[in-house]
């Protein structure tokens, strides 16, 4: 008879493993950087990656939410994309203000493994600092929940997201320099003259 002491203890470590289990199922979309600086008037390019290694997916679309006084959209791409995207998932975002609405991806067979999905272009047209974020699409008809192609059920997803920092453009070092090789002349010159 095992007494009831090792009993709690084994059952509290049973329900411990489910727990784990239960919670390694995951799926997530994010960024390549968690932080990105420039200046005004560079190119931003931004990688969104997926990791569905622990809970292959269907596909599902997302919102992505970001400050259009800093940055301007100009292009999504998914030529570079390590999943084989279904052209019947895919879905190009509308740019509203301050959002790009209803990227939608996915595939009939599943995407699985940790892959990148695309790239994101902007242009820097202003200095300011905020967070870039991400959330699935609100509009059933732009992507909807993203589908677990274990479950067929809705798949939750953790989303990421990135701090973007743009400053205005610096003088360049050079100028300054200049200048003060221009005033050191001009003090010569006086000298000479005066």
């Amino acid at each position: 008879m095992i007494p009831a002491y090792i009993k709690s203890i084994l059952v509290g470590f049973g329900c411990g493993l489910c727990l784990l289990a239960g919670s390694a199922t995951a799926a997530s979309v994010y960024f390549d950087s968690t932080s990105i600086g420039a200046s005004v008037g560079d190119t931003v390019t931004m990688e969104l990656w997926g990791d569905f290694s622990d809970e292959p997916t269907l596909g599902g679309g997302l919102d992505i939410f970001y400050d259009d006084t800093v940055l301007d959209f100009l292009s999504w791409d998914t030529s570079g994309s390590g999943f084989f995207l279904d052209p019947a998932f895919s879905r190009n975002p509308d740019e509203l203000a301050g959002e790009l609405e209803g990227f939608a991806f996915g595939n009939f067979g599943g995407l699985s493994g940790i892959a990148k999905i695309g790239s994101l272009t902007f242009e820097a047209i202003g200095a300011g600092d905020f967070i870039m974020s991400m959330a699935v699409t609100d509009d059933p008809l732009k992507g909807g929940d993203f589908v677990s192609a274990m479950t067929y059920g809705v798949q939750t997803i953790t989303f990421g997201s990135s701090d973007i920092s743009v400053s205005a453009v610096p003088v360049p070092a050079a100028i300054w320099l200049f200048g003060s090789g221009l005033i050191g002349l001009a003090g010569i010159m006086r000298r000479r003259n005066g």
